[in-house]
């Protein structure tokens, strides 16, 4: 936390951490929405889908905190702008969608910035002269398990 707390500090933001826990985030504290005081919650998401068509919307679709509380995301970011983008993205052929979910994603992280990304988890994975097959699988992050052989 300290860390966040001081690269938050040197991108010009106020970080004051106030200790909480889950309840934070339960269905029983919203709505109506419950602590006021906070408005930056730490939160880790594994997105483990093949295409930004799977995550982007549900990350930045509107909410509507009076009737749905957080939902799963905890920015509890609303703009009918991007809600109109990602109806139009997910009319387009596959082929186009990726450029566009990207464009998006980004328009919306340097425009109105509700969501700050403090880190992307990787899997490093050690491959000795005598190890095959060792591959990630992009689910889990994890060596696929299946595919390993010494020789």
């Amino acid at each position: 936390m300290r860390v966040a707390k001081r690269a938050l500090a040197r991108a010009r933001f106020d970080p004051r951490p106030l200790r909480s826990s889950g309840t934070l985030y339960s269905p029983a504290a919203q709505p109506p929405y419950a602590n006021t005081q906070v408005n930056l919650r730490f939160g880790r998401w594994c997105s483990s889908w093949a295409t930004a068509g799977q995550w982007v919307p549900p990350l930045f679709h509107s909410t509507n905190l009076q009737r749905d509380g957080l939902e799963a995301k905890l920015e509890g970011y609303r703009s009918r702008r991007v809600d109109h983008r990602i109806a139009a993205i997910q009319r387009l052929r596959l082929t186009a969608q990726a450029v566009a979910w990207n464009a998006l994603a980004r328009q919306v992280e340097e425009g109105a910035f509700p969501v700050i990304p403090l880190a992307y988890d990787s899997a490093v994975l050690a491959e000795g002269s005598t190890v095959h097959g060792l591959h990630v699988d992009p689910a889990t992050g994890m060596p696929t398990w299946q595919t390993i052989w010494l020789g």
